[in-house]
């Protein structure tokens, strides 16, 4: 079957067994991550790939809109550089208390002001999620990216969940996170929040939550005020009630750059399924072409690739010649 048929095979299967429409809302107004955006840090790519499972997107501005509208199967908010109103915090909190399903994706801030999303930080702590304002450093090779190095983790083993079991290729890259961790200490609400993507359990002075504003070459972990690892990036909720949140400290990873060149696109598509409760649809994702494109390679895979190249390979070369050279003698 070629990928053309299986996407429209998976299409028509999911809409037989869907018995509504299900609509998913991205929240605008605040700087976020557009959907209309062909470059490398936009949202067409999700978009393209939310529709072509049948689902209907939207945009959603809380300003014009004073709630959020009770067909919304999903509330994606991406990245947002500007504060939200006390209004829409209200009008989010009040449709999570609905039994609504949110995906929240932040990005690292600038340290030297107060977080633009504090007020939704807040609202996510009364959920039992707890996001630092940090920036996740790695300092072992094998779990960074060569290209954006160890402010840039790249996850190859996740916790196990229904967002996370059908992953292809378990490789997402979270360019510039910041740490996501379960907290409901004193909370009153029944919940469950368990962790989807953590790093390895490593020393914090190998692995920690940076919280001065200073290039990762700088980056040195400071017990007193840094995050101390084991580091978490991105949890999912639970709530007795039945409402659901996905939250993630990367943007990026959902982004056009990274959505089909490693797993982020599965891992994004795969919130997307639990939150708007087709579990059993997860695993039966169409899968486009450009997924089967290179996918980023880490630190420890370039220094492996430069030996090959660099020394074994003449090595090797050296070696036939020698023994040719003695044959001939």
């Amino acid at each position: 079957m070629s990928t053309v048929d299986e996407q429209k095979f998976t299409s028509a299967l999911l809409k037989i067994t869907r018995n509504i429409e299900q609509r998913v809302y991205f929240l605008v107004g605040h700087g976020e991550r557009s959907t209309d955006d062909f470059s490398i840090n936009g949202y067409n790519q999700a978009k393209e790939e939310l529709e072509k499972q049948n689902y209907v997107v939207y945009d959603l501005s809380l300003t014009s809109q004073r709630r959020v509208p009770p067909d919304c199967s999903a509330l994606i908010i991406a990245a947002p550089k500007r504060p939200l109103s006390e209004n829409e915090l209200g009008s989010i909190e009040r449709y999570m208390n609905r039994s609504g399903k949110i995906m929240v994706m932040l990005d690292p801030t600038s340290f030297e002001q107060s977080d633009q999303n504090q007020g939704l930080i807040d609202l996510l702590a009364r959920w039992g999620v707890q996001v630092s304002n940090d920036y996740v450093v790695i300092l072992d090779r094998r779990f960074f990216s060569a290209f954006g190095g160890p402010a840039t983790p790249v996850l190859m083993n996740f916790d196990f969940h229904p967002i996370t079991q059908h992953l292809v290729r378990p490789t997402v890259v979270f360019q510039l996170t910041r740490s996501v961790f379960a907290n409901t200490e004193g909370l009153k609400k029944r919940i469950s929040v368990q962790p989807l993507a953590k790093l390895p359990d490593f020393d914090s002075s190998i692995c920690w939550g940076e919280t001065e504003q200073s290039s990762w070459q700088k980056a040195k972990y400071d017990q007193a005020q840094d995050t101390a690892g084991p580091i978490s990036i991105a949890v999912a909720v639970e709530s007795e009630a039945n409402s659901r949140i996905v939250v993630v400290g990367d943007a990026d990873f959902a982004s056009n750059q990274f959505f089909s060149s490693t797993s982020g696109g599965e891992f994004f598509l795969g919130s997307t399924g639990w939150l708007t409760m087709e579990g059993d649809l997860i695993s039966i994702r169409p899968i486009d072409p450009r997924s089967r494109s290179l996918r980023n390679i880490t630190a420890r895979e370039q220094i492996m690739i430069q030996l090959v190249a660099v020394f074994l390979i003449p090595f090797l070369i050296s070696i036939v010649g020698f023994a040719v050279w003695w044959k001939r003698r």
